[in-house]
């Protein structure tokens, strides 16, 4: 018996929200964001068998 293999789970908020998060939500949802996005806030819930993503920006 195989066991599924799951993420992490992350939580970050403003100075921490990088573009390599805003990047990570691109990829998953196909969402660009322009250029000059700011994150406030992420948050990453990988840990289950459903993943979540919430994301909060200034654009």
């Amino acid at each position: 018996m195989r066991c599924l293999e799951f993420g992490e789970d992350v939580e970050l908020v403003t100075m921490n929200v990088t573009v390599r998060e805003l990047a990570e939500v691109s990829q998953r949802t196909g969402i660009r964001f322009p250029e000059g996005t700011t994150g406030l806030g992420y948050l990453f819930l990988g840990s289950g068998i459903d993943d979540a993503l919430a994301i909060k920006v200034s654009i």
